[in-house]
């Protein structure tokens, strides 16, 4: 007599597991003070001497804890490549040829904020928190402590028509932005993802990939944040997007349900076929490397595999961005010469990379075949 085939059990999810950060950034501009983009490089270096030595000041009022922060004096490209690289993919610096940028991380504290200030981005100051989790009420919080505290030493570029006045026109009024990153690959698998997409933007709110407009949506990982905030306060706003998300969740945890009782061997192929890709390869950029462990995350919230626990891979899922592979690399002695390109096999022929070899590629490979090795299926009858 053939075994019943049973799905796995379904769990109850947790909204974290849906929800993976949240964000909360305040832009605000120096009074009498051009924009950055229009000043010249004297005044923006002038500016970012003194916002650097007002924010440390204000830093001191908010909590003892911000003393300790890492300040990265001057512009950006006096900080390592390798430390700037992780910055920016953290989301913590931008992209900016003169942004001088303090940065206060609690990891080594409590381990689930990253605070920091941007001076002379598209604003002279974007304050911003990012908490794990669904915690935007805290994010703001954080944001709106050191917004006051700063105000007591800079004075902002503010009308009382329109509120607080910055570069560009979407930020006018409480110049907030919140957000949070949502991972959705249930609705991915199942088609709906557009159908969301089109839901949330309808409703004047952001749905973007992970770096931004125009980045691509295809890993089911996203931003959801707040569009324009003139005529709304600050708790308005928040509380707006806190619905939006809400629905949305309720939605992926039901696809995610959809999926174990009635389409069981989409997932088990979806994780299955990441899994083979991340344990046969030895050269992965980062997209595809990111796109593979998001399935591989999604069995392990979901029960069909096992091996390594949800955090010890959430972990991982942060170390393989460039800043962080390459400092896994100098801390282990390793370079590009350490990497051959006849250790490679030739279905992973270089001229996937544009006939360009790159050994954090190799590396990320490296490192993924370690984590992915742990892993095996919960319920072998199952397959």
């Amino acid at each position: 007599m053939a075994k019943s085939r049973q799905s796995p059990k379904i769990r109850k999810l947790k909204v974290g597991s849906v929800i993976l950060s949240s964000r909360v950034r305040l832009a605000r501009n120096v009074r009498n003070r051009t924009f950055p983009d229009w000043s010249k490089p004297e005044e923006r270096k002038a500016l970012s001497e003194e916002l650097s030595a007002r924010c440390i000041e204000a830093g001191r009022l908010v909590s003892r804890d911000l003393e300790s922060w890492n300040f990265l004096g001057g512009e950006t490209d006096r900080v390592s490549s390798a430390v700037r690289d992780s910055l920016e993919t953290s989301r913590l610096l931008s992209d900016c040829g003169e942004c001088s940028a303090f940065v206060y991380d609690s990891a080594n504290n409590c381990g689930d904020e990253r605070f920091s200030v941007m001076i002379n981005e598209e604003d002279h100051l974007r304050i911003q928190s990012i908490v794990d989790g669904y915690a935007l009420d805290r994010a703001f919080a954080s944001v709106d402590a050191f917004d006051s505290a700063l105000g007591s030493f800079v004075e902002y570029a503010f009308s009382s028509r329109l509120g607080f006045l910055t570069a560009c026109p979407s930020n006018v009024g409480t110049g907030l932005r919140a957000s949070v990153e949502v991972y959705l690959p249930a609705l991915l698998l199942l088609n709906e993802f557009d159908a969301v997409e089109r839901a949330v933007t309808s409703l004047k709110f952001n749905f973007r990939g992970l770096s931004g407009e125009g980045s691509p949506l295809n890993s089911g990982r996203v931003q959801i944040s707040t569009g324009g905030t003139l005529g709304l306060s600050e708790s308005q706003a928040i509380a707006s997007l806190k619905r939006v998300v809400d629905e949305v969740v309720r939605l992926e945890e039901n696809a995610r349900r959809h999926i174990l009782t009635y389409r069981p061997f989409y997932l088990y192929d979806y994780v299955s076929r990441a899994i083979a890709i991340l344990s046969g390869s030895y050269l992965i950029c980062y997209d595809e490397a990111v796109s593979c462990m998001q399935a591989i995350r999604l069995g392990l919230e979901l029960g069909v595999v096992k091996g390594i626990s949800l955090r010890a891979f959430s972990v991982a899922m942060r170390s393989i961005n460039i800043g962080s592979i390459k400092q896994m690399m100098t801390e282990r002695g390793l370079s590009g010469k350490d990497f051959s390109l006849h250790e490679v096999p030739a279905s992973c022929a270089p001229n996937r990379y544009n006939e360009e070899f790159d050994s954090e590629d190799a590396f990320r490979s490296q490192f993924l075949r370690e984590v992915v090795s742990k892993i095996s299926f919960t319920n072998k009858d199952y397959l």
